[in-house]
């Protein structure tokens, strides 16, 4: 899965440290391999600022072309000059934060370009983000790409390339939200499964996630402020800071940051968490089928039927498909042979 993060009207919005947190998280809470990418350039902030510290900004060796031969910089090079990649060709160039912990959190450092945009040419970049994306795919469960907040093709093939877009605005009046929102989805966006953040998130204020969600009519995710939350990006003690409180009590100051960056990646993740699964004997066969947590369980028809599943960017697969009648409303799920697996995306 890859998740783009973006900032929106030439603002990052603290899409930086929300990538950031979105990463850590999926790595320690969901156990996945975790790749961070960015297309930001010298004197921006950057994730591994946020997540390591301020003493990494000037950690590559450099040619004398001025282009580091690792991170970023070595990705891009890499995909251009070749034709398919190798997993290596990634690994080799990235950061990994937990050293006992291979492929854990990977971090491709922030090119040393001061403008790296302005360096990509835009004939053929849809393809090369493609080949490197696959490329991660064969080692990362979860791919984070901080998108600049910058409006122009490159930035809109990459919000088109990705499979999800976290939109990062700011807390503000609905009128200003909005109008910028759907700047953005002139650029595309709105086809995409997209997600709005609100990061530094305050619940006291008049402009609370139904405010904004009725303005740009599309799922709202604030993220509370607390001061250690703050305190931790400001001083590249992001990764710390997540692992105290990753499992603090209700009651705990950080809490509210905690929850509402849970619910964030829980929508990006796990998409069916509203759904539960039961088991219906069909003939010799059992099959796992998903039901809302408001529906009525009764199953009055069924006709099994192949669909072709789209998978993001990486290509479609067919599969059986049962097509389901609840209430007079169909539902189409997936058939499991013997009953011994788990559906598919499980």
């Amino acid at each position: 899965m890859v998740i783009g993060v973006k900032g929106w009207n030439g603002h990052f919005n603290n899409s930086v440290d929300t990538v950031g947190a979105l990463a850590i998280m999926a790595a320690i809470s969901k156990n996945g391999k975790t790749l961070c990418l960015q297309f930001t350039g010298k004197g921006n902030d950057n994730i591994e600022n946020v997540i390591l510290g301020r003493k990494f900004e000037s950690g590559y060796e450099m040619e004398d072309t001025g282009i580091s031969d690792s991170g970023m910089d070595a990705i891009l090079m890499i995909a251009s000059n070749s034709g398919d990649m190798k997993q290596t060709d990634i690994d080799d160039h990235t950061f990994g934060v937990f050293e006992k912990h291979k492929n854990l959190l990977d971090i491709a450092f922030a090119s040393e370009k001061t403008d790296l945009l302005s360096s990509i040419q835009e004939e053929g970049f849809k393809e090369l983000l493609k080949k490197i994306f696959v490329a991660a795919s064969k080692t990362y469960d979860y791919i984070f790409v901080l998108i600049p907040p910058e409006k122009n093709r490159i930035t809109d093939m990459i919000c088109s390339t990705v499979d999800k877009v976290v939109l990062c605005i700011k807390q503000s009046k609905p009128s200003a939200t909005a109008e910028a929102y759907y700047e953005q989805n002139e650029k595309g966006i709105q086809s995409l499964k997209t997600v709005v953040a609100v990061p530094r998130y305050d619940k006291d204020s008049m402009f609370r996630e139904r405010v904004i969600k009725k303005a740009v009519k599309m799922p709202v995710y604030g993220i509370p402020f607390t001061t250690n939350y703050y305190d931790a990006v400001e001083s590249g003690a992001l990764l710390n800071y997540i692992r105290r409180n990753k499992n603090i009590e209700e009651s705990d100051v950080n809490y509210p940051w905690l929850a509402g960056i849970q619910k964030l990646i829980k929508n990006l993740i796990d998409a069916d968490d509203v759904e539960e699964e039961m088991e219906a004997p069909i003939g010799n066969k059992k099959m796992a089928v998903k039901y809302e947590k408001n529906q009525m369980r009764e199953i009055s028809d069924f006709q099994k039927k192949k669909e072709v599943e789209k998978k993001g960017f990486f290509g479609s697969v067919e599969h059986d498909m049962l097509q389901v009648a609840f209430n007079g409303k169909e539902k189409s799920y997936d058939e499991i042979p013997g009953g011994d697996e788990k559906a598919q995306g499980e």
